[in-house]
């Protein structure tokens, strides 16, 4: 029997194999893969690819575990490449682990009643750049690339 399940383990943690992923998403468990696995296209540690995991769909929530920047990058990488949508993606690193840890009713998706931070993001040269944040409603963050490009 799963005795995991039985404690109340609900998220899988960087599965080292397609088959354990597979299990585990299988059993109920929300697998989490990292952000950095995703950009190097590999684990750094020769264990299951996180692409791999995303395609097989078997992968639930992205973080970014060492390297917090990687998080915004694989985001953008995962649909891009065709992997997922883009709101999809972006629920990987956003509601997707809010609802992994019980909070996904107030928090991890932008609907009226939800307490969500907000950042505003373009592309440039094809990587994703931050225009502005938003944390509980208070713009906290504002560039304005447009400005730094004409006095460049």
């Amino acid at each position: 029997d799963y005795v995991m399940g039985n404690l109340g383990v609900n998220i899988c943690e960087f599965p080292i194999e397609l088959e354990v992923a597979k299990e585990a998403h299988d059993r109920g468990l929300m697998v989490v893969v990292g952000a950095n696995n995703i950009l190097m296209g590999r684990s750094h540690s020769n264990n299951l690819s996180a692409l791999e995991a995303i395609r097989n769909n078997c992968a639930d929530i992205l973080v970014s575990d060492y390297f917090p920047a990687s998080l915004l990058h694989a985001v953008f990488k995962i649909a891009d490449e065709g992997l997922l949508p883009l709101y999809q993606a972006v629920n990987m690193a956003t509601y997707n682990p809010a609802c992994a840890v019980g909070i996904g009713e107030t928090t991890g998706s932008i609907e009226e009643g939800m307490i969500a931070d907000l950042l505003i993001v373009g592309k440039r040269d094809k990587m994703p750049v931050v225009h502005a944040a938003f944390v509980d409603g208070k713009k906290v963050l504002n560039l304005n690339y447009r400005e730094h490009i004409k006095s460049a």
